[in-house]
């Protein structure tokens, strides 16, 4: 753990009050670290996930769901936390930012 934290700290990685982005190769060196972020696995990925992996840019953290699960790449639990929120979503009358092909397996489109 401490290894981590030397490395985290002494990395390339910009620090929150710092307005740059993250290099291709910083992203390539760091994405374990990135991808193990706390909201990824909940719909979300990282800037440069979006910018090195799939050449495109990041949309707007409360659209992400909706483009990972149009993209493909939600899967397994993540998935399912997702859908599951999409639910909670569903049945407190929020249907705004939910596919329209999970609106008609709620029975709504």
């Amino acid at each position: 753990m401490e290894r981590r934290q030397q490395t985290i700290e002494n990395s390339d990685l910009p620090k929150p009050w710092e307005d740059r982005n993250l290099t291709r190769a910083g992203w390539e060196r760091h994405k374990d670290i990135l991808m193990g972020g706390a909201a990824t696995g909940y719909g979300w990925r990282p800037d440069p996930w979006w910018l090195y992996e799939k050449g495109m840019e990041p949309p707007p953290s409360q659209e992400q769901p909706r483009k990972l699960y149009e993209m493909g790449e939600l899967k397994g639990v993540e998935l399912e936390r997702v859908l599951t929120g999409w639910r909670d979503e569903f049945e407190r009358g929020r249907i705004d930012g939910i596919p329209p092909t999970i609106l008609h397996n709620l029975g709504v489109a």
